[in-house]
């Protein structure tokens, strides 16, 4: 419903920061592999202090569980009695049953637009439109090109252009030449293929 939708929009929006961030990244250094793991540890300090609030969650949990534990083995045949003592213990504590939920979240509002560059380079990682996304396609038909399907066709089709790079130099602003090579393996490789 709404929620999906909103969190779809937050994708979307953190996809449209990350995916020109990385393309510059990718323009200084000229490697898509060494982009990716740079990219990666650029993202793994800013989620730090994410990572550093979820594990003090998680030992706060672990102190807090045989005790709430304790309260429920008292209190099991007075439910509204082990209400009254768990909002006590909240109240006293600055216990929150949620706290340790919002910080295991977080880093998955960070992580899916990376998927989505990743899954989707023509339209995130290079920023090209649909229309353009339609003439790079009809240019790599024309050359022997088909669609694998499965999702994967904006990888496939970007490892496609790199080896025909001479046939797709200037048809489209914005096109890079991604070499998905990297210490001899092949980026572009996917479980399918």
């Amino acid at each position: 419903g709404q929620i999906g939708q909103a969190m779809f929009e937050i994708l979307g929006f953190l996809s449209i920061i990350f995916g020109p961030l990385m393309r510059i990244m990718y323009d200084f250094i000229g490697n898509y592999g060494i982009t990716m793991v740079l990219f990666t540890i650029l993202v793994r300090l800013v989620t730090l202090p994410i990572a550093i609030k979820q594990q003090k969650s998680m030992a706060k949990m672990s102190v807090y569980t045989p005790m709430l534990n304790e309260l429920q083995q008292k209190y099991k045949n007075n439910q509204q009695k082990l209400n009254e003592e768990m909002m006590k213990f909240q109240e006293e504590y600055g216990y929150n049953p949620m706290g340790g939920c919002l910080w295991s979240f977080l880093p998955l509002l960070i992580l899916m637009p990376l998927y989505s560059i990743v899954y989707r380079p023509i339209t995130h990682f290079m920023g090209l439109s649909q229309e353009a996304m339609d003439t790079l396609t009809g240019v790599a038909e024309g050359l022997g090109y088909t669609a694998a399907g499965g999702g994967y066709d904006q990888i496939f089709l970007t490892d496609f252009i790199h080896q025909h790079w001479a046939d797709f130099q200037g048809t489209v602003e914005g096109l890079i030449d991604v070499d998905f090579s990297f210490l001899r393996r092949d980026l572009s490789r996917v479980p399918t293929s």
